[in-house]
């Protein structure tokens, strides 16, 4: 089995989740899913992003909640 086998291209990652290029980007910079950064492209492991969709599906309205992040509050106020 290749070790690049569940790693795609955003454009890949986008289409086989059905979030926007922009948004896998966002998600990767973030750290909120696995992804490598090969010179400028970004490299997304594809199992990582649909895992990362299914919790957020399974939390419905409160995958917006602050009180999820505790640390979230204090980031906004520039503590």
């Amino acid at each position: 089995m290749s070790e690049l086998e569940n790693w795609v291209s955003v454009a890949e990652a986008a289409e086989a989740s059905g979030y926007s290029k922009q948004a896998v980007t966002l998600l990767a910079r973030k750290g909120d899913i696995t992804a490598k950064k090969i010179g400028k492209p970004w490299v997304i492991h594809l199992p990582s992003l649909l895992q990362h969709k299914a919790e957020m599906q399974a939390l419905g309205d409160r995958r917006h909640d602050p009180r999820r992040n505790p640390g979230w509050l204090e980031s906004k106020r520039g503590k």
